[in-house]
């Protein structure tokens, strides 16, 4: 028998070891598996997975990730049809319900799955790749084609799988909140706060007929005192809602001096049991109630911003929750009602008449102004890109770099009487650069103004200017007709200019011509001296910024012109008034009026190969013995030969030879080109980027201006295959800043936007606290929401870094401020009241 116990034992104990050895083998070999797969993976998917992380890391540091990953997206094939089958349907559905916080780690796992298909497919193809850029054995090359096949499967699986494990996980929820979000959506009455208590009182009676508690009150016998008692547990108190029914119990411990049941008021069911967590079901925003066999669910769906969804045990209430569930569905108007804020009370009621009117008129101004804002600055692009076009044709078409060569000053003679004559309302054609077999006309015009053709000649001396169009006595500068172009000469040289043609004339080298009194027909006196010409030729002198600056107003003109029209028809046609919409408009034009001409002088300035030097000595440039005239020196400017080291680099690369390079020109690029573009950036980033610096606008604000302005230059650009000048650069100017602006504005929300619904949010809290009369909060409102400054308002408020707080203390002072102007009511005041209502013989 001793022997069969012991038997026993040590079978229970091998047993026992046996069980104990194996589940720790089977432990570790299910560890030792598990580093194996791991490692497999990370090895496979590693290099994904850390491009995954690397991107969202930069996208969310930008604040672009919306956007990155939509274009990432497009880069391969199986993050495209994810993209198609859940992120965009997926997208649109929490557009519509609303509620970004909640739905963010949703967000970021679609856009994970994106990166990762797009990474492994990128990975796949660059194992394809590889053998065409390394020389690989062609053995070792079918393993890298086959390796790259299998990743670019895997991709393709990988986000199958995750489209199957998205919509069997999700799709559910999103058709539950997408419900929700109808049901407040819905049309619904205003109600008074008065109907709600008359409803509530009227389903008291089936209450209090089914309640088990031989202890309960309707409002006409209601204990306010046990009544605010009960409540005080939730936290509450009665003085913004009233009790209906109460039903309350004592505690079953004598030591507890509390009652428990249920109280139902004007704005919830309060239930209460020992030993329990006590439950508040809010009767604003409860859109769907459903029952199992045990318990109650009211479904508030997203209202808070996150889900809230309370469950109660059928017998937690001895009201009848059947009844209770059933009059909470019929109040389902009051609760949407709840929800929209459209409950009216008596002091509502009496403000309402202009208080409501006040703040959505605020709100619609400001969403009015939101909107020509958007427009204008669509048209300010367009007509920007329009000048830059018109900058473009002057740059390429008459300037090129002309005048950085050794006779440099007679170009910059014809650029600059050009300028002038356009400004001040002359028709002007460039035709030096009219070319035959790539080299300019022989003996053709340098240019045409109102139907004149004019060669100019800027020598040092008279003699030589009218001499430079004569050979052996010949004139060879003729018109159409026979009869002798204008010479225009320097200013300086026009009397004696005069005088050498009529010499011309007496001798007969003036074709058709025999009067020297008609001299002057033939001699132009140009805008300029010899030595302003000269001075044109280098950067930084007066001659040559005034120049800049006029040619650079007459580019930007039509555009300007554009723009005013555009941006003073949309203010017009939104309501505003036409003195205020003349006024924006306006400075529409004018900005872009200044960017342009700012733009096209500093890229004429810096283009110039020579730079002013006022400290040397002037150089003479006139006749010895006549006339003495002096030119300041030069010297070379760093600016433009490091650009064209630059554009040398560019036009070299591989990438400008290469057939990209070549469909955009890379390998035609020019310094002038490199400043223009430099330039241009500095002028239409650069004050986002300042004030980005000191915080008047956000980085999200950043970005989003960055993109509208791209676009819009990048609609420019493409706007010139118009073939209407001005007008083409302007519409793909002001379309494509005006689509990117809508695009953008689903990824992020301008700062203004946001300001503003702080704004109002603080001043409805605040104001509606008191009891101002019209005028009193009219006054108010004009100085806060309605405020015609709004836009510096709503910088300076973000750039605060507490909006909120500098919400309240300008709603605050301006409040003080009204208080402050009321008659101030003095201790003789209330004595004489008193004294006349005793003397008022119509009391009682």
């Amino acid at each position: 028998m001793l022997q069969i116990i012991l038997a026993i034992i040590v079978i229970c104990i091998v047993f026992t070891i046996i069980k104990k050895v194996g589940g720790f083998v089977l432990k570790l070999l299910k560890g030792i598996f598990g580093l194996i797969f791991g490692l497999i993976y990370l090895v496979i998917s590693g290099p994904a997975i850390l491009c995954t992380k690397i991107f969202y890391g930069l996208t969310k540091l930008l604040h672009i990730q919306s956007f990155a990953y939509y274009l990432l997206s497009l880069c391969s094939l199986p993050s495209f049809i994810y993209l198609c089958a859940v992120h965009i349907p997926y997208s649109k559905k929490e557009r519509f319900i609303n509620c970004k916080s909640f739905f963010a780690p949703k967000k970021k796992t679609r856009n994970e799955t994106i990166a990762m298909a797009c990474f492994l497919t990128l990975e796949g193809l660059f194992f394809c790749a590889l053998p065409s850029i390394v020389k690989i054995e062609e053995d070792s090359a079918y393993c890298l084609y086959l390796l790259g096949a299998i990743y670019v499967l895997g991709a393709f699986i990988y986000s199958l799988v995750k489209i199957s494990k998205w919509k069997k996980e999700n799709q559910a929820i999103y058709e539950h909140y997408t419900e929700w979000r109808k049901w407040t959506l819905k049309e619904v009455s205003e109600i008074s706060e008065a109907e709600i208590e008359e409803k509530l009182v009227a389903a008291s009676v089936n209450f209090a007929e089914n309640d088990k508690n031989k202890n309960k009150f309707t409002i006409d016998e209601m204990p306010y005192g046990r009544a605010t008692a009960f409540i005080s547990y939730f936290g509450k108190n009665l003085d913004d809602e009233e009790p209906v029914y109460f039903s309350p119990k004592m505690s079953s411990d004598e030591n507890e001096l509390r009652e428990y049941g249920t109280l139902v008021t004007t704005k919830s069911v309060y239930i209460s049991e020992k030993d329990k967590d006590d439950i508040e079901i809010p009767i604003e925003g409860l859109w769907n109630i459903y029952s199992d066999e045990s318990d109650y669910t009211f479904d508030y769906g997203l209202l808070s911003g996150e889900p809230k969804v309370i469950s109660l045990n059928k017998n937690s209430s001895s009201v009848d929750l059947d009844i209770l569930s059933e009059k909470l569905k019929e109040m389902n108007d009051i609760s949407l009602a709840m929800a929209q804020e459209k409950v009216s009370t008596e002091l509502g009621e009496a403000f309402e008449s202009y208080e409501e009117k006040s703040v959505d008129s605020a709100q619609k101004n400001f969403d009015t102004k939101q909107r020509v804002s958007d427009i204008s600055k669509a048209a300010e692009i367009g007509g920007l890109g329009a000048g830059l076009a018109q900058n473009a044709h002057i740059y390429n078409d008459e300037v090129k770099n002309l005048m950085n060569g050794a006779s440099g000053h007679g170009y910059a003679a014809e650029y600059g009487n050009n300028a002038i004559d356009r400004l001040t309302g002359n028709k002007v054609e460039n035709l030096a650069q009219d070319l035959e077999n790539g080299h300019q006309k022989l003996h053709g015009a340098d240019r045409n103004v109102n139907g004149v053709n004019i060669q100019t000649k800027y020598y040092k001396s008279a003699s030589e200017s009218i001499g430079a169009v004569f050979e052996h006595k010949q004139a060879l500068y003729l018109n159409d007709d026979g009869t002798m172009m204008q010479i225009e000469v320097p200013r300086d040289q026009y009397n004696q200019a005069v005088q050498e043609m009529q010499k011309r004339i007496k001798t007969g080298q003036v074709p058709g011509e025999t009067n020297p009194e008609n001299a002057k027909n033939y001699v132009r006196k140009g805008h300029f001296t010899y030595t302003q010409a000269n001075n044109i030729a280098l950067a930084g002198s007066i001659e040559g910024i005034v120049v800049d600056i006029s040619q650079g107003i007459v580019c930007s003109l039509p555009g300007a012109g554009i723009t005013f029209a555009l941006s003073f028809a949309s203010a017009v046609w939104h309501g505003q008034d036409i003195k205020e919409a003349a006024k924006q408009s306006t400075l529409s034009g004018l900005k872009v009026m200044g960017k342009s001409a700012a733009i096209y002088t500093l890229t004429m300035q810096l283009s110039r190969d020579k730079i002013i030097n006022i400290f040397a000595p002037k150089i003479p440039v006139g006749e010895t013995g006549k006339q003495v005239v002096k030119s300041f020196g030069y010297v070379k400017n760093p600016i433009f030969t490091g650009a064209e080291k630059v554009a040398g680099k560019i036009s070299s690369s591989s990438l400008a030879k290469s057939k990209l390079g070549k469909a955009v020109k890379l390998d035609k690029i020019k310094g002038r080109q490199v400043i223009g573009g430099a330039v241009t950036a500095v002028v239409v980033y650069g004050p986002d980027i300042l004030k980005a610096c000191s915080g008047k606008i956000s980085g999200k604000q950043l970005i989003k201006n960055s993109t509208v302005n791209t676009a819009g230059l990048v609609g420019a650009a493409l706007g010139t295959a118009i073939p209407i000048p001005v007008v083409g650069s302007m519409i793909g100017g002001a379309v494509g800043s005006f689509v990117a602006k809508k695009i953008m504005d689903n990824f992020i929300e301008d700062d203004a936007v946001l300001m503003f619904k702080i704004m109002r949010e603080e001043f409805l809290d605040i104001v509606m606290l008191y009891s101002f009369n019209k005028e009193e909060f009219g006054e108010i409102v004009s100085a806060t929401i309605g405020n015609s400054e709004m836009s510096k308002v709503l910088q300076a408020m973000y750039q605060s870094g507490t909006p909120k707080d500098y919400a309240d203390a300008l709603i605050n002072a301006e409040v003080q401020s009204v208080l402050s102007k009321r008659e101030k009511i003095t201790r003789d005041k209330i004595e004489q009241g008193m004294q006349l209502l005793l003397k008022d013989k119509t009391v009682a």
